[in-house]
């Protein structure tokens, strides 16, 4: 039998973070899902998805980097924007339910 490699060393932790911590939620993967739904549904929607993907990003930098203060405030306020995003989409959605059911918005070919 051959010997077993030893295990690889922990990933080492931003500066000032416990070992034992792990990366908390910074909302990127809800962030591009909510901007996906924005621009299917309204414009607006896309606009504040894109910039909740950013303060998600700001979120990751600021973790890499051991900011705690500033990954917190990054991630609530893309948490925040997330919660916007998909308030759009669904009025929107709702908005152009209502417009096709109405026969404001009508599909012709010409």
């Amino acid at each position: 039998m051959s010997e077993m490699p030893p295990p690889p060393p922990p990933p080492s932790m931003p500066a000032g973070q416990p070992a034992s911590s792990k990366p908390p939620r910074d909302f990127m993967t809800v962030a591009i899902i909510a901007t996906i739904v924005g621009l299917c549904t309204s414009c607006i929607g896309l606009v504040t998805g894109i910039i909740a993907i950013v303060f998600s990003n700001k979120a990751r930098q600021a973790w890499a980097a051991g900011d705690v203060n500033g990954y917190e405030s990054a991630s609530n306020t893309a948490k925040i924007l997330v919660i916007v995003t998909f308030a759009l989409a669904a009025l929107g959605l709702i908005i152009n339910a209502i417009a096709v059911a109405t026969g404001s918005w009508t599909f012709t070919t010409s």
